[in-house]
């Protein structure tokens, strides 16, 4: 079919026809039901808001007069003493001096744990021999010949 063509104009008007009534339904349901946030309040609550017009009012009941009460005597504050902080352990450190194996033994036969570089530093702990130093160092416990550490 060719542009222009009676059938092609006659589905045109249909389909305009067809979105005209479409909005304008729409448009009547959103006038004539009530604003989607009184929609959802009522799915909230499971019933209808009541106009606050409409909403019977409590009359005030006389409260009791309450009887006067005898003035505090103020209590002078006294300053807590300030905690003084527990000393915290010394820890001992020590730091790689160049390239190293962090061990998990006292020997080069040990499994290396990880590969350490120069500068970084680690934690002394009590287990040491003439050779191998305990170290501990990002949560693992492990060995390095002591030859590779300068002593902080």
């Amino acid at each position: 079919m060719q542009p222009g063509h009676p059938h092609m104009v006659g589905d045109r008007l249909i389909m305009m026809l067809a979105v005209v009534i479409l909005a304008g339904s729409i448009t009547f349901l959103e006038v004539a039901f009530k604003p989607s946030s009184q929609i959802n309040d009522l799915l909230k609550t499971g019933s209808t808001p009541v106009p606050a017009e409409n909403t019977p009012q409590a009359s005030p009941s006389p409260s009791p007069k309450p009887s006067p009460t005898p003035a505090a005597t103020p209590v002078p504050a006294v300053a807590a003493p300030t905690p003084t902080p527990a000393p915290k352990p010394s820890v001992r450190t020590a730091t790689t001096v160049s390239f190293v194996h962090f061990r998990s033994g006292k020997t080069t036969a040990s499994p290396i744990i990880m590969d350490l570089d120069g500068g970084v530093v680690v934690e002394l702990r009590n287990d040491s021999n003439a050779t191998w130093q305990g170290v501990r160092y990002k949560g693992y416990n492990g060995y390095i010949y002591k030859s590779y550490l300068q002593y902080n």
